[in-house]
């Protein structure tokens, strides 16, 4: 078998640049002002606006979008690394750039705005594994597609020919999307398919909930990233990804291992070759939950089983971020 290599990147600084600060950081932040009963009045007298739901007053501003509430809550959205240096400036940013964000947030509406009292009601957490072979990385992406992630629906966007592009997570009820992962090196035209895969967390925050920005500047961007979705994926130590007949091969060699008891090996297997009808939810949820833990990735229509570390590439994105 082949052993694939991931390129792991150099240091950065404690002020990094676009160029060295480039594989794990803050992507896309949006930042809420409140405390202005006339907050909508003054962004309508600013500037040209264009009038969306709910009475919402808003403008795109080379990638950046401001906006105005009825209530008179005022935001602006787009990529930090935009909203402190230009349109140009695509780098990701490390978590101590929010507070400095929120400062050139603020100046983008031509009125004052406090930035003092700033919250934050969208964090977007990126983090990239190079490959040095980009099927690798495809093998990575077709891997996380077929998983099975607690409190997450895991659908592709972007398939072409037998290549998945992208692998979206979306909430139990598909509505929020909670993670994406993507060949970012064909998204953006620097790399060839599977060379370069991002992971991009997305957090949004209800009024209720939302952080200040005093608060989002002492956060841990690892703890940000994994949360209860991912935590099951990172935590195995090695992945199979197989056919069902397979993945029974793989429970047959555990039970001769003694990892798990010929019983739970019939249980599994039996569950896995019936495809699970007929099963109450809980019970469902708990069998798929025992093959996951086992590290065993079941895709129906593999032709062979295929090791993927799908666990060691993440928790070296994670380790990316905690560094």
């Amino acid at each position: 078998m082949t052993h694939l290599r991931a390129i792991e990147g150099g240091s950065s600084n404690s002020r990094p640049s676009p160029e060295s600060w480039n594989r794990r950081g803050i992507d896309t932040v949006r930042y809420r002002f409140r405390g202005d009963a006339y907050g909508k009045q003054r962004f309508a007298l600013s500037g040209p606006y264009q009038e969306g739901a709910r009475g919402e007053l808003y403008r795109q501003d080379e990638g950046i979008r401001l906006g105005a509430a009825r209530d008179g809550m005022l935001y602006v959205e787009g990529r930090l690394a935009a909203i402190l240096n230009g349109p140009e400036d695509h780098s990701l940013q490390p978590v101590g750039a929010i507070g400095e964000g929120a400062t050139a947030a603020s100046c983008q509406f031509g009125f004052d705005v406090d930035p003092r009292h700033a919250s934050l009601g969208r964090l977007d957490v990126a983090t990239e594994q190079r490959f040095q072979d980009g099927d690798a990385g495809l093998a990575f992406l077709h891997a996380l597609s077929l998983a099975d992630v607690p409190w997450a629906k895991v659908g592709t966007e972007g398939k072409k020919r037998e290549r998945i592009e992208t692998v979206v997570f979306r909430s139990v009820r598909g509505r929020t999307v909670l993670l994406r992962a993507y060949d970012k090196g064909v998204e953006s035209g620097t790399a060839q398919p599977g060379e370069v895969i991002r992971l991009e967390r997305q957090r949004r925050y209800r009024k209720s909930v939302e952080p200040s920005v005093q608060q989002s500047v002492s956060y841990e961007l690892e703890k940000v990233f994994v949360g209860r979705e991912l935590q099951s994926l990172v935590d195995v130590s090695a992945e199979v990804v197989c056919d069902v007949w397979g993945a029974v091969d793989r429970l047959n060699e555990y039970a001769r291992g003694g990892v798990i008891t010929a019983g739970k090996a019939d249980a599994l297997a039996g569950f896995l070759a019936r495809g699970g009808e007929a099963h109450k939810p809980s019970t469902w949820y708990g069998r798929w939950a025992e093959i996951r833990k086992l590290g065993i990735i079941v895709d129906p229509l593999a032709r062979e089983r295929t090791t993927v570390p799908v666990g060691s590439y993440l928790r070296a994105m994670v380790d990316q971020l905690a560094a």
